[in-house]
């Protein structure tokens, strides 16, 4: 092996690292490297096609340094610098997280809910029982 190729190995080795760590932009750039050097290299083609379609980067978009976008993340705005990403749009891991807190109790909520509902038409119909509207009749 050459110390050329050694040296796209050991590049395209750390544009998969941080592809896997969901470090984005840095396999974006480290893979771009890799193309300079050798643009027909297929394996930095590959890798930056998965890239591509797994983030759905739109385009003119700015991506912060250390930020991490998750894999099948739909990124359509700028995100800032050592912000976490996910979901599909993106947003803030914070907020996807008690998003999913939430989700994860909607069965339970619709359930009290519906039971609320049911509570308060019993008791508008037990403080009037013929169903007339307006005031009631001294």
């Amino acid at each position: 092996m050459t110390a050329h190729d050694e040296t796209i190995s050991n590049t395209l080795d750390l544009a998969v690292s941080h592809h896997k760590a969901g470090r984005f932009k840095e396999a974006e750039i480290t893979y771009r490297q890799v193309l300079a050097a050798e643009p027909d290299n297929e394996h930095a083609n590959h890798f930056l096609g998965i890239l591509a379609a797994q983030a759905g980067l739109v385009g003119h978009i700015t991506i912060g340094d250390g930020a991490i976008i998750a894999a099948q993340a739909g990124v359509a705005h700028n995100i800032r610098e050592k912000e976490i990403v996910l979901g599909s749009p993106a947003f803030d891991i914070r907020e996807f997280r008690k998003s999913a807190a939430i989700f994860k109790r909607l069965p339970e909520i619709r359930n009290t809910l519906i039971q609320l509902e049911k509570d308060l038409k019993e008791m508008k119909h037990r403080n009037n029982p013929d169903g007339s509207a307006g005031r009631r009749k001294k």
